[in-house]
């Protein structure tokens, strides 16, 4: 017997099982973290791509476009908008004695349209392309340092203040909007709500319905409607 080739066949069986062994541990390291990962912390770790597209089931809506910021219990998104814009063009005639005709062309404006979402009203989501959205983190050995990143990312440093976006709640956001005057579509489970928030109380807001191409204005309000936060879906803002 060579008890050289045996022994080296020994240690290399003892190194596999010990590089097999540290695997299992990383992967089972990952696991215990990806536990710990709550769904807020899987968007944010998704919004730290600003070119990624994810599809967004709001409560069985399909919401197609890049998440931009998450805060306390509620995401901003992108989503891209194509408009169709109509335009008269004279098409000179084809023929001798046929007179000129005007010919309706239609084109494509490409616009973007911001939502605000609440974290609750998200049931799943997928990334554009098919890629799996956990995957980067399953390949990943730094998950408890991450999610301490990606919380900390939260902070606008764009901002005078120390708060920061994760400690924002989905209901101050609602105040912005109504302090800005901003013109909304607040998306519910029984309705479509249109114009301009004008009062947030601590689980409800009115909204004034008037009509989109002119200023919240008393006498354009044609009334006005209170909605439950807890039952906002989404709120589209333009």
């Amino acid at each position: 017997m060579r008890w050289d080739e045996l022994f080296d066949d020994l240690a290399g069986q003892l190194e596999r099982g010990l590089a097999a062994e540290k695997v299992d541990e990383q992967r089972d390291a990952a696991r215990v973290e990806l536990a710990r990962f709550g769904r807020g912390d899987l968007l944010r770790f998704l919004a730290r791509d600003k070119q990624r597209q994810v599809d967004i089931d709001v409560c069985g809506i399909s919401v197609v476009g890049t998440i931009n910021t998450v805060g306390a219990d509620w995401l901003a998104m992108t989503v891209p908008v194509s408009t169709p814009v109509a335009g008269v063009k004279t098409r000179d005639a084809t023929a001798p004695g046929e007179a000129a005709r005007a010919v309706v062309q239609t084109d494509v404006r490409e616009q973007e349209s911001s939502y605000v979402i609440p974290v609750a009203s998200v049931w799943g989501l997928a990334l554009v392309g098919g890629l799996s959205p956990t995957h980067e983190l399953r390949e990943r050995h730094d998950l408890a340092d991450l999610r301490s990143r990606v919380r900390h990312d939260a902070a606008d440093p764009s901002k005078r203040t120390s708060r920061r976006i994760d400690q924002i709640t989905f209901d101050i956001v609602l105040r912005d909007l109504a302090r800005r005057r901003r013109w909304v579509t607040l998306r519910t489970s029984r309705n479509i709500v249109h114009g301009t928030l004008d009062v947030v109380g601590r689980d409800w807001c009115e909204v004034a319905l008037h009509p989109h191409d002119v200023p919240r204005r008393q006498r354009d309000v044609r009334s006005s409607v209170v909605v439950a936060v807890s039952d906002i879906i989404h709120v589209l803002v333009t």
